[in-house]
């Protein structure tokens, strides 16, 4: 295929000396080879800067103090020369034929903005399985928003955008999902097309999320979804859509541990949608408390292969 655009990886690093060199050698065994990969080191402390120096065309190095994930993505993403972007963390590969085929479907779906795929996760020795088994439902082509709206199916490494189309940056108050609120702002404008085919492979090892960035992730969710309701995008969707988002969020706030937040938001979706039984359902399971409630929600999750009863 010829290659009509240029194609630009971003990649923040920081102490990732050994696997950062797996993530950049992926990229160089692509039978698509990005124009240029953008390798930001976030104020590395181990035997990254020496690693990455070894590096010539077309890996492109950028070094910063430790300022975070977010900033080091926006400095590859003020960098990039490429038509098209996307972003590999430091400890994630690609399958060889993963550019090809992203950079092919943009090309015959002129009508997209973007496209992401689904992902294998992966530890040194195995495949764990894929995103969309342990989170199982839609992955819609087209306008997005309300199904990204419930829940992130996007991960940053799924998605290669248009350039023109990334207008936004991450936003740091946001991590450790600040991909998350990008991909929701990008989608109240912006086309996502979908790949079933698992074009990006999530390594699990050791030296991952901690107990203080899980509690970090989960208020980071939070308000992200309490911004997404107030966005007017979500306003102009129909009463059944808001209604189906609120009972999402008001089910991930029980597994949370914040049951009023919950209960707010079942109450709202009742409002919202009179005739949709979600809401009175959520609201009257949740008066019965948090364990039973949350009993009933796998419970119903098992029956279905759903990611929320809020169907």
């Amino acid at each position: 295929m010829a290659r009509v655009m240029r194609i630009s990886v971003i990649i923040p690093t920081y102490n990732r000396a050994r696997l950062v060199q797996e993530t950049i050698a992926s990229l160089l065994s692509q039978t698509r080879i990005p124009d240029e990969i953008i390798v930001v080191d976030d104020g590395s402390t181990d035997d990254t800067p020496a690693i990455l120096q070894q590096y010539s065309e077309p890996v492109r190095v950028f070094s910063q103090s430790n300022q975070g994930r977010s900033n080091a993505r926006n400095r590859g993403l003020q960098a990039a020369e490429g038509d098209l972007i996307t972003f590999l963390d430091s400890d994630d590969t690609l399958p060889p034929t993963s550019i090809e085929k992203r950079e092919a479907y943009l090309v015959s779906h002129p009508e997209m903005h973007a496209v992401y795929c689904d992902v294998a996760y992966q530890n040194d020795d195995q495949e764990l399985g894929r995103f969309s088994a342990i989170r199982p439902g839609p992955r819609p082509s087209g306008t997005i928003f309300a199904e990204l709206a419930r829940h992130n199916m996007v991960g940053p490494p799924a998605a290669v955008l248009f350039r023109a189309a990334c207008t936004h940056a991450f936003r740091p108050e946001h991590e450790p999902v600040e991909d998350y609120d990008l991909w929701l702002r990008m989608a109240t404008q912006c086309a996502f097309g979908y790949l079933g085919e698992p074009l990006v492979t999530y390594r699990v090892h050791a030296d991952m999320s901690t107990l203080s960035e899980s509690q970090a992730m989960q208020e980071a969710i939070m308000r992200i979804h309490n911004q997404t309701v107030q966005r007017p995008a979500f306003t102009a969707l129909s009463p059944k859509q808001k209604a189906r988002i609120l009972c999402s969020h008001g089910i991930l706030f029980a597994e949370y541990g914040h049951m009023e937040p919950a209960r707010h938001r079942f109450r709202t979706a009742i409002e919202t949608a009179p005739f949709y039984p979600g809401g009175s359902l959520l609201f009257t399971a949740g008066l019965l408390g948090r364990s039973l409630f949350l009993r009933m929600i796998r419970a119903r999750r098992s029956l279905r292969g759903d990611v929320s009863w809020a169907s």
